[in-house]
């Protein structure tokens, strides 16, 4: 593998006529032996890709050095709205989220750095944050930085996290 990617962003992957999305969840380090390596996680495991019979999974060990993280993800489906100056509402999907940030599906993403306030539909109340583009995956889309959130706002989504975990 030579192209350049990053753990945590959702690659498309073609095989023949099949293609499936897997999120990269190991990177090889460069100058030992598994330089130029991935390891992937399907992101559709109940999709045909291959059109052989593979072995039965076995656990993958490996463990990155660093993880930029500061809380864990959580898998969900949330509406929000993203609200840039001056430009219409775009709305979208999370399909994870955590107290620093979340990921939001589109299928053009916007600049990487772009600033924004996120409304995160929790429940039956409206959660706005400020935030700003920390990652992009053409065709999937963004990961979304939480910015200077407030003690209230930030409890509001940590009591949230919490029920949904």
């Amino acid at each position: 593998m030579r192209a350049s990617i990053k753990v945590g962003e959702i690659i498309g992957v073609s095989y023949g006529k099949n293609k499936v999305h897997f999120r990269v969840k190991w990177i090889g380090v460069p100058g030992q032996a598994s330089e130029g390596q991935v390891g992937l996680q399907n992101m559709s495991p109940q999709k045909l890709f291959w059109d052989i019979p593979l072995p039965q999974s076995v656990a993958d060990h490996f463990r990155p050095t660093v993880d930029r993280r500061r809380s864990p993800r959580i898998k969900c489906s949330l509406s929000v709205e993203l609200h840039r100056e001056g430009e219409p509402v775009i709305w979208g999907n999370a399909s994870d989220i955590s107290l620093g940030g979340c990921f939001v599906e589109m299928a053009i993403p916007l600049k990487i750095e772009t600033p924004l306030t996120i409304a995160i539909w929790l429940g039956g109340a409206k959660l706005r944050l400020p935030a700003q583009v920390a990652s992009t995956s053409p065709g999937f889309g963004i990961g979304i930085r939480f910015n200077a959130v407030s003690a209230d706002a930030s409890a509001f989504l940590e009591q949230h996290l919490l029920t949904m975990a």
